[in-house]
């Protein structure tokens, strides 16, 4: 009978999760040591690899691998479920709290609305996750999640605060050169939302997808320092000096901006008090993040 340590375990499901032991040690925000020597144990302990590491990147699970997946991930849904009962009906003002935010909304939302709570409520505990990452609410990756999307999943306590404007934007020269009926101007894609990427080749004429990042923080840099035209949130193209909206591209509504918790925890009395003093700091800008022009030239 095998004696496991439940961090082995969580470690192999971020493995998992992340596809190797360098993403899964920055989602857990340890070293790739400890990464490894978790892993290291559990294998030992199984006399089983678990893992193919030979293939590129992303590690492959074994037979054995995806045996161990199916049963640690229920064990993962028990602990999860234990977690969230015990939680359900706190009223302490106390404790931990994470949240997750996305990128440009942390500096101008999220960090003002944490600081404000931390004035109010001092014996909170609040921890703030900058990603744009679909979470796993029910494993507590966070307690409330501020994220754009077309939709969320029934299991959740959602207010749906607006929906968000995409436009074209880019530097004033590359403005000067897209109405100049300049060809080849080079893209800067979403590698997360092929949707986004493939409007955005469809209404520069002549485009070339030169570059790519994952990150809507890293699009927007890459426009600011003249890399090309990228797809970006009004909200934020509006508030950057840097950047031009391409007035003749007609802005599109890409998706929804919601404030996510799970069910289980909606009478929990630190996350309702996180949850809504952030909803009610996304209503006072929404006409700031539902960003639409109100005059938009149309496309011939």
């Amino acid at each position: 009978m095998h004696n496991f340590d439940w961090d082995d375990i969580r470690v192999f499901l971020a493995i998992v999760d992340a596809g190797s032991v360098s993403e899964a040690a920055v989602d857990l925000g340890i070293n790739q040591s400890s990464v490894r020597r978790r892993l290291t144990s559990l294998e030992e302990r199984l006399g089983v690899n678990l893992f193919e590491r030979a293939r590129g990147s992303r590690w492959i699970l074994t037979a054995a691998g995806e045996q161990m997946s199916g049963a640690a991930g229920l064990m993962q849904d028990s602990a999860n479920s234990i977690t969230r009962e015990v939680l359900r009906n706190s009223t302490e003002i106390s404790g931990h709290v994470t949240v997750t935010f996305f990128d440009h909304g942390s500096r101008f939302i999220g960090v003002p609305t944490i600081a404000k709570i931390a004035r109010e409520y001092p014996e909170l505990r609040i921890s703030m996750n900058i990603s744009t990452d679909a979470l796993d609410l029910g494993s507590r990756a966070a307690d409330v999640a501020i994220r754009f999307a077309p939709s969320v999943p029934e299991d959740v306590v959602a207010r749906r605060i607006c929906s968000v404007s995409i436009g074209a934007y880019g530097t004033q020269e590359w403005y000067d050169r897209f109405k100049a009926g300049e060809q080849g101007i080079p893209l800067i894609a979403w590698s997360k939302s092929n949707t986004v990427s493939e409007w955005l080749g469809a209404v520069v004429p002549g485009g070339q997808m030169m570059y790519e990042a994952n990150r809507p923080q890293a699009i927007s840099q890459m426009a600011r320092l003249g890399a090309g035209v990228a797809a970006i949130s009004c909200f934020e193209g509006e508030q950057t000096p840097e950047l031009v909206r391409f007035a003749e591209i007609p802005v599109i509504r890409e998706s929804y901006l919601w404030v996510i918790s799970h069910e289980d925890l909606r009478t929990t009395a630190r996350v309702r008090i996180v949850r809504d003093q952030m909803i009610k700091a996304l209503e006072a800008v929404r006409p700031q993040l539902e960003y639409m022009p109100e005059t938009i030239a149309q496309t011939a």
